[in-house]
């Protein structure tokens, strides 16, 4: 299993990142993750041809605090 984020949906196709490297991606049909968002991180499992996916709440909750205060802090300077 590996960490990826889901970073953006491009016409059918879902792009997910490895997590946090981003230095791979990997395109999944858009309809295998109708239910993940942009942002969402998730566990992903290949066996042979299919893909099983894990939501992270917990971790993908505390990036998107650690962004939103990023964003705060450039805000106030």
């Amino acid at each position: 299993m590996e960490k990826y984020t889901l970073d953006r949906f491009d016409e059918d196709y879902a792009v997910l990142l490895k997590y946090p490297t981003e230095d791979e991606q990997l395109l999944i049909p858009k309809e295998n993750l109708r239910e993940f968002h942009e942002g969402d991180i998730m566990l992903v499992k290949q066996e042979g041809e299919e893909f099983s996916f894990l939501p992270l709440k917990t971790e993908t909750d505390a990036m998107k605090s650690k962004v939103n205060n990023l964003i705060n802090k450039l805000k106030t300077k």
